[in-house]
């Protein structure tokens, strides 16, 4: 709404008035009416220098030249600030550009989705705690523990992918462990227990009997020398024999564990030369039989 003043009293209206009309005579009141009128229509109107406006400001077209909101400059050009012409997005959805350093779109177009991701290059994984875990379309069902048996394995990829195919069960598989070195070669070494056939001559291993068990573990012959009245143990099984050689150059007693002797009793040791002494047991019954001495 433009200001308008509208005249009271017609100044130029007297002076054309007669001499010794009363109308032309101007009054004070006049001038009072006048004066206030101008007053009260310059209190409806704003100074140029930093007017203050009430109600609804209307502003035409205008260059301006700075433009201060809520006491900051805004230094955005014309062009910049056009680009909210016509913009939907709440002050919040904008928000979320607050901290963003490059283009967003640039930046989504290099990240991976979180559903069924396809990554290039070499991927770094850092731990992670999975609860589902499917290679080659099959989900792993072995326990942690289990898949760390393979760390440090010095296999290599092409030995590993001899498991591709695999049908040993979980029992069977089990059956390598506490395995020291290459199983065929180990039973490559061995002969069956059944028929065995043996090539080669087959060696005993002897031992010196330096205490007074009898362990055929130790050798299937054994030596000692006696330095005492002595008495043997014995911890054979069914099934397991031992050759004794005792050299008695005294004469001490020999006590001897529970034996069934060929020929009733238990032999009397020669002074001179090792006497050679079998023993073996069958059904839990310890025997024994003097060979002769040597």
């Amino acid at each position: 709404m433009a200001i308008t003043y509208n005249i009271t009293t017609n100044f130029g209206a007297k002076d054309t008035l007669p001499s010794g009309d009363s109308g032309k005579i101007i009054r004070g009141s006049e001038f009072t009416t006048e004066f206030t009128n101008i007053k009260t229509a310059f209190a409806l109107a704003a100074p140029v220098a930093s007017p203050t406006f009430t109600g609804t400001a209307t502003i035409p077209t205008a260059a301006v030249t700075t433009f201060t909101l809520g006491g900051t400059t805004v230094t955005a050009t014309a062009a910049e600030l056009n680009l909210l012409d016509g913009v939907t997005a709440t002050t919040a959805e904008l928000n979320y550009v607050d901290g963003v350093t490059s283009n967003v779109q640039t930046q989504l177009d290099a990240k991976a989705p979180l559903a069924s991701p396809t990554f290039t290059g070499t991927a770094t994984i850092p731990t992670a705690a999975v609860t589902t875990f499917t290679l080659g379309g099959t989900t792993v069902t072995a326990t942690a523990a289990e898949l760390n048996i393979l760390d440090g394995v010095t296999a290599t990829a092409s030995e590993l992918n001899t498991l591709d195919g695999i049908t040993a069960t979980v029992t069977e598989l089990n059956y390598v462990d506490g395995v020291t070195s290459n199983v065929q070669t180990q039973l490559d070494a061995k002969v069956a227990k059944a028929a065995a056939v043996f090539d080669g001559s087959v060696e005993e291993q002897e031992y010196n009997l330096t205490g007074t068990a009898i362990d055929p573990a130790n050798g299937t012959i054994q030596y000692k020398t006696l330095s005492a009245n002595t008495t043997f143990t014995e911890s054979l099984s069914n099934g397991e024999y031992v050759t004794l050689m005792i050299d008695d150059g005294t004469g001490y007693t020999v006590t001897w564990p529970t034996t069934t002797w060929v020929g009733g009793s238990a032999p009397t040791l020669e002074t001179t030369g090792y006497n050679v002494i079998e023993i073996w047991k069958v059904n839990s019954i310890l025997y024994g039989a003097f060979v002769g001495a040597a």
